[in-house]
């Protein structure tokens, strides 16, 4: 069997687009617009930006800050599309520093929707951290052990019973062997 080379240059790494976080906002609150140019524009000024790890951060950031819901939503939408491809670029420390940053956000988010975008992203993590061999991350387990054990309030037993249901789902992916 042959096996055809690709022609070309190889691919250059991503150039790092930053924001501020108030264009970073501007440009999240154009994805809820009514007009269609207004949201390709958006999209295409975000297109660059999230090629690169640093977009995790700044998203994150927008998450922790940010007092629209649409926006706080958008940004958990996009980081949940992301986290998995840039996971892996970031230090030892920095993922653990991201990972612990979700839980908290996830725990402390007011608004039903931006939480169950977030529940979405510690998902995904959840995916790529138990994917890699020997992977893991206890603080999730504590997190759903201590959200099941939540009498007094709803809402965070609601965010466990998701945030159960979808780390299962990833679980449900694996095959483990003995």
């Amino acid at each position: 069997m042959v096996s055809k080379k690709k022609s070309g240059l190889a691919k250059a790494p991503a150039q790092a687009v930053a924001f501020t976080s108030e264009q970073l906002i501007g440009i999240l609150a154009m994805l809820n617009e009514g007009d269609t140019n207004v949201i390709k524009s958006g999209e295409e000024q975000l297109k660059p930006f999230l090629k690169h790890h640093s977009c995790i951060v700044q998203l994150i950031s927008v998450l922790s800050n940010c007092p629209n819901e649409i926006v706080r939503l958008q940004a958990a939408l996009l980081l949940k599309k992301k986290i998995g491809s840039h996971f892996k670029s970031f230090t030892v420390a920095e993922q653990d520093y991201l990972k612990e940053t979700l839980l908290t956000i996830g725990k402390s988010e007011p608004d039903r929707n931006c939480q169950i975008g977030i529940v979405g992203c510690i998902a995904n993590l959840a995916k790529v951290v138990f994917g890699v061999e020997g992977g893991a991350w206890p603080a999730l387990f504590q997190t759903l052990l201590v959200l099941g054990q939540e009498g007094n309030s709803p809402a965070l037993r609601a965010l466990n019973f998701s945030l159960l249901e979808q780390v299962s789902l990833i679980f449900s992916s694996f095959s483990f062997t003995f």
